[in-house]
């Protein structure tokens, strides 16, 4: 199955979204592990003899997603390079412009409008020209 431009492009945004949520979820992992749980000093004093170990529990899940979150940011790194590149081939630099402002610096399309002083119809149709450029080169 082919991709097509857009697809192609948001790429490299929903792998920043990725090793954003992974790296929130490492920050709540490494914040549980370390806590102290409230006691329940409603229940009937007990001694058994397992004791719970939130941070010995935690280790193993949380050096998992250290190296995903470290995969992830290898593959955003090559994945950007290989956009740019591909963006770098759109001949017409307005559209390059516009594709490395929204694909590359995730910027919002008034904020895109306003960096070329333009509208954002505009943009948008200098976006759509970009888009079919490249869906040629890939």
């Amino acid at each position: 199955m082919t991709m097509n431009a857009k697809n192609y492009l948001q790429q490299v945004f929903f792998l920043n979204q990725r090793i954003n949520d992974s790296l929130q979820d490492l920050k709540e992992l490494r914040a549980k592990a370390v806590s102290i749980g409230s006691i329940d000093t409603t229940k009937e004093k007990v001694q058994s003899g397992k004791l719970s170990d939130n941070v010995g529990n935690s280790i193993p899940i949380i050096v998992d997603l250290d190296a995903e979150i470290n995969a992830n940011i290898e593959e955003y790194r090559i994945k950007k390079r290989e956009i740019e590149a591909t963006i770098d081939k759109v001949t017409d630099c307005k559209a390059r412009a516009v594709l490395f402002k929204r694909y590359i610096h995730f910027h919002e399309w008034v904020d895109i409008a306003d960096s070329l002083s333009k509208t954002v119809h505009r943009i948008y149709q200098i976006h759509r020209a970009g888009l079919n450029e490249i869906g040629k080169i890939i």
